[in-house]
């Protein structure tokens, strides 16, 4: 039985990592680990440097 994830990805200004790269990297990951994503959280538009 394979593990269940889930897969968070937001805006990385200082490394200019889009959301989009981001679960692509992460999907790959997944899959050469044999692991099943079982849900995907994205926040568009927010880094970690800005305030809320």
């Amino acid at each position: 039985m394979s593990k269940r994830i889930g897969i968070y990805a937001r805006v990385s200004t200082r490394n200019g990592q889009t959301v989009e790269n981001q679960l692509r990297q992460l999907n790959e990951v997944a899959d050469r680990m044999g692991w099943t994503i079982a849900a995907v959280w994205t926040d568009e538009g927010i880094s970690g440097s800005k305030g809320r």
